[in-house]
């Protein structure tokens, strides 16, 4: 499948399929899916926008160059830049911030937003990101305030990284991060990711949590926690079994994990997302 050829998009429309959405204080937050090798011809957006990929991934063209973003691949694009995209053979779910121009303007008062597409694979803005995606399932009477800081504070990343050049980690990290990615659900070892990295694993950990702003049982804690946010909120399997299929050892173990993380069972946050 191709998209329109040139096509701009209005804020609040992707070429993907909106599992969630909501209008937040001069912001459009937007949980979309993607269709596995859906081709998306060159087109423009009207708002600048955040977004992370939290499963699958894609390659994006733009100004003559092309970047894969893989899981907890964030990236940042001003108004009407053109790109194109290409997804692979899997599902792809993103999740988007788009921005109204006053909102932005403000937020660009203390420090200047780049002026070209930056992105970020993993680090701290992909962990404020995944936690405003969080807020957007969760959607109670505190979510719009925390939207919003997490908002700003993934902006001032931004920002950072544009005065700092970006920070990408090295090749051989980025393997691992895709493979801590890819095989979450499996019983991964530090000695054999690090092996897979070529790398010892006291290096592996501490440039890990350098890059990526976090441990690499949280990076799998997080993707298995998203899996199983999305199987909770989209189809009717058991929370047993939703455990099982995410990685997770037991319920017991599943069900405080989980917690921990959205601050909901999984049976409540299941309840309010059908309720939505």
């Amino acid at each position: 499948m191709t998209s329109e050829l040139g096509k701009t998009m209005p804020r609040g429309q992707f070429w993907g399929e909106p599992l969630r959405s909501s209008d937040v204080r001069g912001m459009t937050l937007t949980d979309y899916t993607y269709r596995p090798s859906l081709h998306i011809a060159p087109h423009r957006h009207e708002a600048a926008y955040l977004s992370v990929v939290l499963s699958g991934g894609y390659e994006e063209s733009l100004h003559g160059g092309t970047r894969t973003c893989g899981a907890g691949t964030v990236t940042f694009h001003l108004p009407h830049e053109q790109h194109a995209d290409h997804f692979g053979a899997q599902s792809t779910r993103i999740f988007t911030i788009e921005f109204e121009p006053r909102w932005l303007a403000h937020a660009a008062e203390t420090a200047p937003l780049p002026d070209r597409p930056a992105v970020f694979h993993g680090g701290a803005i992909a962990s404020l990101m995944v936690r405003a995606s969080a807020e957007l399932a969760r959607m109670d009477e505190v979510s719009p305030l925390a939207i919003e800081g997490l908002a700003y504070e993934s902006l001032a990343e931004v920002q950072r990284g544009a005065r700092g050049g970006g920070r990408l980690p090295p090749r051989w990290l980025q393997r691992a991060h895709d493979l801590v990615a890819g095989q979450f659900r499996e019983r991964l070892t530090l000695a054999a990711i690090a092996n897979d990295a070529g790398v010892h694993p006291t290096h592996l950990v501490r440039e890990f949590r350098r890059h990526y702003g976090m441990t690499i049982g949280d990076a799998i804690r997080a993707r298995r926690i998203e899996l199983a946010s999305e199987r909770l909120g989209f189809s009717d399997d058991p929370i047993a079994q939703v455990a099982l299929d995410a990685g997770f050892a037991s319920q017991s173990h599943f069900s405080a994990a989980f917690r921990r993380v959205t601050g909901l069972s999984p049976a409540r946050y299941r309840r309010r997302v059908r309720m939505r």
